[in-house]
């Protein structure tokens, strides 16, 4: 469309553009604002959802770590109530009684009739000799004078068999 100015030249003029709808409030600002509006809501939305997904993650992570604690706390005192029976048996089996039954009946030995003391010499041709004398319970000292002792056995040994 072609106009004519007040000097009579033509002049091109411009077609309006169609404007939207004007809002209630009269201005087009106002279509920004709200769509601006609308916008930062939904980033708003979006946060508290990410929020509260990782608020229930983490109470989930919670809950499992405290059920994993409590588990291993029984097994802790379950390994400690095993441990204290087996040093109750420890004991048990180190007892001087125990042993001495054990010796006895499993064994086949008996209770000492005394102390028997060993005395090793070299004599001159390199030869071991080995001298002997026993103390009875009774606190008698046998002084064999022929190398023999009331404990010596047929073969010369001092151990009974």
């Amino acid at each position: 469309m072609t106009v004519r100015n007040s000097k009579g030249k033509r002049a091109v003029r411009k077609k309006k553009k169609n404007k939207a709808p004007v809002s209630s409030t009269g201005s087009r600002r106002g279509q920004g604002s709200a769509r601006f509006s609308f916008r930062l809501l939904l980033v708003i939305a979006l946060l508290a959802t990410v929020t509260c997904f990782f608020r229930v993650f983490m109470c989930q992570v919670t809950a499992k770590r405290c059920l994993e604690e409590s588990r291993i706390k029984d097994m802790i005192s379950v390994e400690k109530a095993e441990q204290k029976h087996l040093r109750q048996e420890l004991v048990g089996l180190k007892s001087p009684e125990r042993i001495a039954d054990i010796s006895g009946v499993e064994l086949g030995m008996a209770d000492p009739v005394g102390v028997i003391y060993l005395r090793y010499s070299i004599d001159e041709n390199g030869n071991l000799s080995s001298e002997s004398s026993a103390i009875s319970r009774a606190g008698t000292i046998y002084q064999p004078e022929t190398g023999s002792s009331p404990l010596e056995e047929e073969d010369g040994s001092l151990t009974r068999r």
